[in-house]
């Protein structure tokens, strides 16, 4: 029997994995997961205190890995096959990337302000900004992040990284793992 008790079959629009919602463990994951998310939202445009968002974005990435750990525990390579392949489902190896790094003390994300007084129309990056845009929460540039011993190295989380975390918001990008996860999931 799986971890977290028995799990019923069901379909999703995910090719079939689908943790049952009677798997007690993968609800109270979930439950626990969206509480993090909602804790960790009124801290993402902070600048009075930039640290605030650190406890909060930890949680919710320590509970969204551990979601997307027991779809491993109970489905192996394909949900990863599925998560992998699916353009939501994608971003989740990238997470687990930041939840291990914040589980190291590294700062994976900082407050990004756009001054609109300093703002200067044709100098801005195409689809990164907006003049008037408040202050946001923004993941890490890939280089700027302390990286662990060669052997603890994770390609596939860091390349996840890199191409669907790397300077974008922070709260947009965990509550689309968290949706994804909880729907395929089922819970």
């Amino acid at each position: 029997m799986p971890r977290g008790g028995p799990v019923r079959s069901q379909k999703s629009a995910s090719d079939g994995i689908v943790l049952a919602v009677d798997n007690p463990r993968g609800v109270a994951v979930a439950g626990a997961l969206r509480l993090a998310l909602g804790r960790l939202q009124p801290h993402v445009g902070s600048i009075a205190r930039p640290n605030a968002a650190f406890g909060p974005l930890g949680e919710a990435l320590f509970w969204l890995c551990s979601l997307d750990q027991l779809l491993i525990d109970v489905h192996g390579s394909s949900y990863e096959d599925v998560r992998d392949k699916d353009p939501d489902g994608r971003l989740v190896p990238g997470l687990r990337f930041a939840r291990n790094r914040v589980a190291h003390g590294v700062e994976v994300a900082s407050v990004s302000e756009i001054n609109p007084e300093n703002a200067v129309l044709g100098l801005g990056i195409l689809g990164q900004m907006r003049l008037g845009t408040p202050a946001n929460l923004t993941w890490s540039r890939f280089d700027a992040i302390p990286l662990p011993p060669p052997k603890l190295r994770r390609p596939a989380q860091e390349a996840s990284y890199q191409e669907h975390l790397a300077g974008k918001a922070v709260f947009e990008t965990v509550e689309d793992g968290v949706q994804w996860l909880c729907s395929t999931a089922g819970v």
